[in-house]
């Protein structure tokens, strides 16, 4: 690892080199904090592999005085963390710029840390969630817990919630995915193989879920789980006036064989789908935030007036410092294992 101008420049012989996930995630993340690690670039020779930017978020730096489209939730909206794209970077509504502030293996509880921290920090015009895969079935999973965390989120700005989509569908529940499953190492090697080797992205390659069995069982609690959480997602956005992306609507497989079109596993997106899921967020968004830009304006030009004033203040008083809007409490939390 090398060190310039205040960034933490890591290059690496191969993608390869890695013998677990965790060894390739520690390069970019705090594995204390769980948050990712700011003003980081992974190089494999002459290829830029991830860049973390000063917000900790994978992706370039935010354009000074642009509004910002936030994404939150966990690796689905994070895309691999073995390429710079996703589906929030394809996010493109005039006057804004998309920020990825989603981080693998997070939490509802997670994402809402992350989402108070960039809210403090930037100019949001829209906060997208994408987030529930890790409370559907373990951890808190409870429909109350989901409404404590989502009513957390709500602010000034344009707040939308995505449902939880799978590849999934109700026949699988007898005829299973067996059929389906592809690479060429061992089943129980799978976690380790698609999560570092970019190769595989591109073939047929289809796991089920880590390392889980594929059961009859698993497939059920999966679906039963999916189900639930959509069907509150939908009634509280009706019910709170929220966005609501149905996700799970668009992605839904036309039939069993195009199961493994857009997903290399149950629920995480081939990155060949990242500009379809981009655009549809777009559409779904686009009207209400260009509402809400025109309605803030006025307001907006005045913040930026009085923070030049408070940065050159009349009378020759000193600078009042910049304040970062960083959370001091400790943040640590027992992190998830990444699907």
């Amino acid at each position: 690892m090398s060190l310039s101008r205040g960034k933490r420049l890591i290059r690496i012989d191969s993608r390869r080199e890695f013998h677990g996930y965790a060894d390739w995630q520690s390069l970019f993340m705090d594995m204390q904090t769980g948050w990712l690690i700011p003003d980081t670039e992974i190089w494999s020779g002459p290829d830029l592999v991830l860049r973390i930017n000063a917000l900790g978020c994978k992706g370039p730096e935010l354009e000074p005085d642009l509004p910002v489209i936030a994404c939150f939730g966990d690796s689905v909206t994070m895309g691999i963390s073995q390429g710079m794209d996703s589906w929030p970077a394809r996010i493109d509504v005039p006057g804004c710029q998309p920020l990825n502030a989603a981080i693998e293996g997070h939490n509802m509880a997670r994402a809402v840390e992350r989402y108070r921290q960039i809210a403090a920090r930037t100019d949001l015009a829209a906060a997208v969630f994408y987030t529930g895969w890790h409370n559907i079935i373990y951890g808190e999973h409870s429909e109350s817990h989901w409404r404590t965390m989502l009513d957390t989120v709500r602010g000034p700005h344009v707040t939308a919630f995505c449902t939880l989509a799978t590849c999934l569908l109700e026949e699988c529940r007898t005829r299973g995915v067996g059929p389906l499953l592809n690479s060429d190492v061992d089943r129980t090697g799978f976690a380790n193989y698609f999560e570092y080797n970019r190769e595989s992205y591109d073939k047929r390659y289809f796991n089920f879920w880590c390392n889980e069995e594929p059961s009859t069982e698993n497939i059920g609690r999966i679906l039963d789980g999916v189900t639930r959480f959509n069907t509150f997602l939908d009634g509280y956005c009706r019910e709170r006036g929220a966005i609501l992306i149905d996700a799970a609507r668009f992605l839904r497989p036309a039939c069993y064989d195009d199961i493994p079109r857009d997903f290399f596993d149950v629920c995480h997106f081939r990155p060949a789908a990242y500009k379809r899921v981009g655009a549809f967020v777009t559409q779904a968004i686009a009207d209400a935030v260009a509402r809400h830009l025109a309605e803030r304006t006025p307001v907006r030009r005045r913040s930026i007036f009085d923070r030049l004033l408070r940065r050159r203040p009349l009378g020759g008083a000193a600078p009042v410092g910049a304040r970062s809007g960083d959370d001091d409490r400790d943040l640590r939390k027992n992190i998830y294992p990444l699907w």
